[in-house]
């Protein structure tokens, strides 16, 4: 399926270390997470200025942690990939003066798999698939209830195979958010935001949340959760384990609070693409093919 609009052809040369690349999968899966969430991606990534001086790669989020990885492995193994830029909200770019690469880079650099460590974080498919379950259960976009039931009760298996191994759980959007909205320039936080206008997604940080704004998103949450019948368990399940993973404390078994703690892990590719921090560049030419 195309997307609505014919992004222009931009060769590797137009991109900037800062840029956002948001992409579409070949897998079913894939198609699942852009149904859900809307929009015209599945996955997303960072633009570096690279690990090797190569003029650059991308830094995504996958089942072996969060690494640097060549452009065409990611051009090569996606329909489409698609440049977005930022800017702030007055309107400045990473790369301008005051605004520095490397305040994101560093972010992003916290979260790669450590050389001595391994990997710290990592991401499957599946969890943004049972996320977006949870966050829109009731509504026309979900599936059968025994088609949830099943994706649920593979997204809780792989998640307890990340506790097993002590692995951080992470969304590959849910990373970038992360990138930009941890980025610090002279010890300012908050400076580079990707303003995201989804429903589900909490307010950050978590101790700005308000009672009333509390008590609505709980209040929200336990909706969608009854609405999963036979699901609903296994939803809170995975939501605290998917917590758990991040460190949060889950002897509760609070889950409206295990979702505040992942706030992030919320945002999906497509709340990415309508963010007004981030401008289409272009879609990314395959240079091998024909």
């Amino acid at each position: 399926m195309t997307p609505d609009r014919d992004p222009p052809p931009v060769s590797r040369d137009a991109l900037r270390p800062g840029d956002v690349l948001l992409m579409y999968g070949d897998a079913a899966v894939s198609d699942l997470i852009r149904d859900l969430a809307g929009g015209d991606y599945s996955h997303a990534g960072f633009w570096s200025a690279g690990s090797g001086g190569d003029g650059g790669d991308v830094i995504d989020a996958g089942p072996a942690g969060v690494l640097h990885v060549p452009l065409d492995e990611r051009l090569y193994s996606e329909r489409y990939v698609d440049v977005w830029r930022w800017r702030s909200k007055d309107g400045h770019g990473i790369g301008e003066p005051g605004w520095p690469e490397s305040d994101v880079e560093q972010s992003f650099a916290r979260y790669l798999n450590s050389a001595t460590g391994g990997t710290r974080f990592a991401y499957h498919r599946m969890f943004m698939v049972a996320l977006l379950f949870i966050a829109k259960a009731g509504t026309e976009h979900v599936p059968g209830k025994r088609i949830v039931r099943l994706l649920l009760e593979w997204a809780l298996e792989v998640m307890d195979q990340w506790l097993s191994k002590g692995t951080t759980a992470v969304t590959c959007s849910g990373l970038v958010y992360r990138g930009f909205d941890e980025a610090l320039h002279g010890g300012h936080p908050h400076r580079y935001q990707i303003a995201v206008d989804n429903p589900y997604v909490l307010p950050a940080p978590v101790g700005a949340v308000g009672d009333a704004q509390r008590a609505e998103t709980t209040a929200r949450l336990e909706t969608a959760l009854d609405r999963l019948d036979d699901g609903a368990d296994l939803a809170r399940t995975f939501l605290l384990r998917y917590a758990a993973s991040t460190g949060f404390d889950t002897v509760g078994e609070d889950v409206a609070a295990a979702a505040a703690h992942v706030y992030a892990d919320f945002v999906t590719p497509a709340d990415l693409q309508r963010s007004p921090n981030l401008t289409l560049v272009g879609r990314l030419v395959r240079e091998y093919d024909g």
